[in-house]
């Protein structure tokens, strides 16, 4: 499964998943040409998406708070435990899992 999913916007058909790139630097290329001025087909606003983190990993363009993709809580990160029984959370005042299990922590138990 191919890891980064560019994502286009525009105003008049909202937000569109396209195709999903092995590389960041793959996705990147890809999402600045969906928004390269000049072209009849460009969009308003394109990011690329970390599918395995939930993340936004850049942005080009003005792309509306309401047309993101939910993103994880940032504790989420490092943990093992999510895609192996947890989806995680998208709490973002949620500052503790009693779930969370880090690499250090491994050798402890």
């Amino acid at each position: 499964m191919s890891r980064y999913q560019v994502i286009t916007y525009s105003e008049t058909e909202g937000a569109d998943e396209k195709l999903a790139y092995e590389t960041v630097a793959a996705a990147n290329i890809a999402a600045r040409g969906y928004v390269s001025e000049g072209f009849e087909d460009s969009y308003d606003a394109a990011i690329v998406y970390d599918l395995r983190k939930r993340r936004m990993v850049e942005q080009f363009g003005k792309f509306p708070d309401s047309a993101r993709p939910t993103e994880l809580n940032s504790l989420c990160d490092k943990c093992l435990i999510l895609g192996n029984g947890c989806d995680g959370t998208t709490a973002k005042v949620w500052t503790g899992c009693v779930y969370r299990v880090l690499d250090r922590e491994m050798s402890f138990r």
